[in-house]
C-alpha cells in the first residue's frame, strides 16, 4: 500500500503497468505478445521474399540445427540445476 506522511498504510496501491504481485498487466503482455507476432510475420515476408526455395532450405537446416542445440543446452542446464550444481 502507500504509506503517508504520518507512516500509516492508506491500503490503497499504486499500480503502473504491474500488478501489486510484481507480474506485468494481462494488456500488456497481449500487447508484447502482438509485437512478437508482427516481427515474426515480418521476417517471415521478408525470408520468403529474399530468399528462393534453396536458400530457405539452408535456413531451415540451420534454425533446426540451433533449436536442437538450444534444447540440448536447457536440458544439460535443467540437469546442473536439479542436481544442485551451480554453474
Amino acid at each position: 500500500g502507500v504509506i503517508s506522511e504520518d507512516g500509516r498504510s492508506s491500503g490503497r496501491l499504486i499500480s503502473i503497468g504491474v500488478l501489486s504481485c510484481g507480474h506485468a498487466r494481462p494488456d500488456a503482455m497481449l500487447g508484447r505478445l502482438f509485437k512478437l507476432f508482427v516481427l515474426f510475420f515480418l521476417a517471415y515476408l521478408v525470408v520468403s521474399r529474399l530468399f528462393s526455395r534453396g536458400h530457405r532450405k539452408t535456413l531451415r537446416e540451420v534454425f533446426e540445427a540451433v533449436a536442437i542445440g538450444l534444447l540440448v543446452s536447457s536440458v544439460v542446464f535443467v540437469g546442473f540445476y536439479l542436481a544442485g550444481q551451480r554453474l
